[in-house]
C-alpha cells in the first residue's frame, strides 16, 4: 500500500466517534472526519438546520477529497452518500473509491427523491450492509448492481458495563431500547395486558408519538449507548418488537443485547435472521400479533433457563462473528481490493 492515503469519514454522528482510526492500525493514511453534528450552531436533528449542517459537512468531506491526491471516501449511511455523491457531481468531480458503510434504510424513498438517490449513488464503489435481506432489496431497488453489496456481520467492541449502575427501575424488569422500525404501540398492549411487569424502554419521542404509555413502562430519551447497554444487561430480558417480518432495523440493539448476554424476545423478522434463530439464540414471536408477544414474555419470567440458554449461545456467536475485528478486517480487505484493481488511480 502506497504511503499518505487520505481517508475521508463522513456520517451524521457524534463527533467524537472516530470509527476505526484508532483500531485499524496501519500506518500511511491521514484519517478526516466530518459530521453534520460538528457545524457549529447548524449541528443537531432539527430541520431546516440539519439539512444545511448535511450539506455543510458533505462539501467539506468533498473538498478534502479532490485535493488529495489518493483518498478512500467512507460515507456512514444512505443521507451522507447521498449528500456526498450529489455535491461531488455538481461539481463536475468523483469522489472515488467511495464506500458507504451501514447503507440502511427504515423507510425507502419514493418517488423524485429515489430518483435521485438512484442517480446520486451511481458512482459509489461498495456499499456495506448487516443482513442478506438489504443485500437483495437495495440491488433491487436501487439498481444497483449485487456485487457491489457486501453482507457484513454488524461489528464492534462490546459495551463497557458498570458493576453497579444505576438503574431507572427496580429489578426486575423488562426492557426495549431503539427506534426505528420499532412496534411499541404492539408492545406497550402487551404490557397492559401484564399490569405486574415492570418494563423499561429507551427510545425516541417519535417511535411512540401518539401513544399512552401503561403505568407499569418507564420511557426514557437521551441517554448514553453505555447507560442504554448497561439496562440491557440488568434487565431479564429485552424485547425487540418491530413493525413487520420484512423490516431491516435491530441489528444494533440485537447485537448489543447480545455482547451483555441479555436473553431477546423478538419479532420473527427476515432482517434479523443472519443473528437471530430462534430456540437458539433468542425466541422468535410473530410480528403484529399481541397474543403472542403476551405469551413469550410470561413463558420468558415463568421459566427464564430457555431464555438463559439462548443468551450464551447468542453471547458466542457475537465474540465469533460480530467483534470490532471482523469490521477491521473487512476494512481492509476493500482497500487492498481497490488498491488491486486501480480505482485510487481514476481520480476523475
Amino acid at each position: 500500500m502506497k504511503s499518505h492515503t487520505v481517508i475521508v469519514n463522513h456520517s451524521h454522528l457524534d463527533p467524537n466517534w472516530r470509527w476505526l482510526e484508532e483500531s485499524f492500525g496501519a500506518p500511511g493514511y491521514d484519517w478526516q472526519h466530518f459530521t453534520s453534528f460538528d457545524q457549529g450552531w447548524l449541528s443537531g436533528d432539527r430541520a431546516p438546520r440539519a439539512w444545511f449542517a448535511r450539506y455543510l459537512a458533505a462539501y467539506k468531506a468533498v473538498r478534502v477529497a479532490e485535493k488529495a491526491d489518493r483518498c478512500l471516501f467512507v460515507s456512514h449511511g444512505p443521507r451522507p452518500a447521498f449528500y456526498a455523491s450529489w455535491i461531488a457531481s455538481m461539481r463536475g468531480q468523483r469522489i472515488n473509491p467511495h464506500l458507504v458503510f451501514s447503507f440502511n434504510f427504515t423507510n425507502l424513498p419514493q418517488g423524485r427523491r429515489r430518483a435521485q438517490m438512484i442517480e446520486a449513488l451511481r458512482p459509489v464503489d461498495r456499499f456495506a450492509v448487516y443482513s442478506h435481506l438489504e443485500k437483495d432489496l437495495y440491488a433491487d431497488y436501487f439498481g444497483i448492481p449485487t456485487e457491489k453489496i457486501d453482507f457484513v456481520h454488524f461489528g464492534v467492541a462490546p459495551p463497557r458495563i458498570e458493576d453497579s449502575p444505576e438503574l431507572p427501575v427496580a429489578r426486575p424488569y423488562v426492557c426495549a431500547i431503539g427506534s426505528q422500525g420499532r412496534d411499541y404501540a404492539l408492545l406497550f398492549e402487551a404490557a397492559r395486558a401484564l399490569p405486574a411487569v415492570r418494563f423499561c424502554v429507551i427510545a425516541y419521542h417519535a417511535s411512540i408519538a401518539g401513544l399512552k404509555v401503561p403505568p407499569n413502562v418507564t420511557v426514557l430519551q437521551g441517554v448514553t449507548f453505555n447507560f442504554a447497554a448497561q439496562v440491557a444487561a440488568n434487565a431479564e430480558f429485552m424485547v425487540l418488537p418491530l413493525i413487520s417480518e420484512s423490516i431491516p432495523c435491530g441489528h444494533v440493539t440485537a447485537v448489543t443485547a447480545m455482547q451483555v448476554g441479555c436473553p431477546l424476545i423478538a419479532t420473527n423478522s427476515i432482517g434479523l435472521h443472519d443473528y437471530l434463530r430462534d430456540g437458539d439464540t433468542a425466541l422468535l414471536v410473530e410480528p403484529q400479533r399481541v397474543d403472542a408477544m403476551v405469551e413469550a414474555i410470561r413463558q420468558g419470567l415463568d421459566d427464564p433457563g430457555p431464555l438463559l440458554a439462548n443468551a450464551e449461545r447468542a453471547k458466542t456467536f457475537t465474540l465469533q462473528n460480530c467483534n470490532e475485528h471482523v469490521t477491521i478486517d473487512y476494512f481492509g480487505r476493500v482497500l487492498a481490493e481497490f488498491e488491486a484493481d486501480g480505482r485510487f488511480a481514476r481520480r476523475k
